[in-house]
């Protein structure tokens, strides 16, 4: 009669044993999957940003080098700023010595006044031909340097749109990387706490088929004849 007490005991305990470990399998492998597909999702996160900055830095590096040339062009407009500067003080002169010629020979003179005035008409045809070609050429020189500034502006204007894709794209891959990354960590964390937990076969087999690490380091393996459950560790 005792023994069959106790067959009925150990019947009625083997579905409780059976849904221990199966529970426990079913939480260590949730967490070990879930670890794995984060892990899938931050290799592929990370290709994609890798993919994206490098072409953000070949972005920023085109825009560099048209910002460069724009900053080239502000010392040849600075050069530019300076000739019309002596130009405008040439010009002054030639237009006083007009005035002077004006106010000297026009309307009728005497004969020796007008000889002098007759001599000094060409310097002054010549003073102000030579300011009006110095200004045709700075107006050509001003034309010259716009044209060249508009093409960098141009350009720089066709990689803005990209440039500023390519941030809002490099900013959330890097957010989503992140995000998989502490997805990593938190189901390693649970997949340890599991592991560390368990205390059926099944759960501790799969623990050592994921390669769990969760035990101490250095624990001495258990004699042949140590008796189950003496220690529960992966090294059981």
């Amino acid at each position: 009669m005792r023994a069959t007490t106790l067959s009925l005991i150990c019947l009625a305990l083997a579905p409780v044993a059976l849904a221990q470990a199966s529970t426990e399998l079913s939480r260590i492998r949730g967490a070990a999957e879930a670890k794995r597909s984060a892990e899938r999702s931050a290799t592929s996160l990370a290709k994609q940003l890798d993919d994206a900055q490098g072409s953000l830095s070949k972005v920023n590096s085109q825009m560099d080098m048209w910002d460069g040339q724009r900053q080239r062009l502000d010392g040849l407009f600075a050069a530019y700023e300076r000739k019309v500067e002596e130009h405008n003080a040439r010009a002054a002169r030639a237009d006083a010595e007009t005035r002077r010629w004006n106010a000297a020979c026009e309307g009728e003179r005497p004969d020796p006044i007008y000889q002098k005035c007759m001599s000094e008409a060409p310097v002054i045809d010549r003073l102000n031909a030579s300011v009006d070609a110095n200004a045709d050429a700075l107006d050509r020189e001003a034309d010259d340097l716009e044209a060249q500034d508009q093409v960098y502006v141009d350009e720089l204007d066709k990689l803005g749109p990209r440039k500023a894709q390519l941030d809002v794209q490099v900013a959330d891959l890097t957010d989503q990387l992140d995000e998989a990354r502490r997805l990593i960590v938190r189901y390693e964390s649970r997949m340890r706490d599991a592991c560390a937990s368990a205390r059926t076969l099944e759960a501790l087999s799969y623990c050592h088929q994921i390669v769990w690490d969760g035990a101490p380091p250095n624990l001495p393996e258990l004699p042949d004849d140590a008796p189950r459950g003496t220690r529960i560790t992966p090294n059981n």
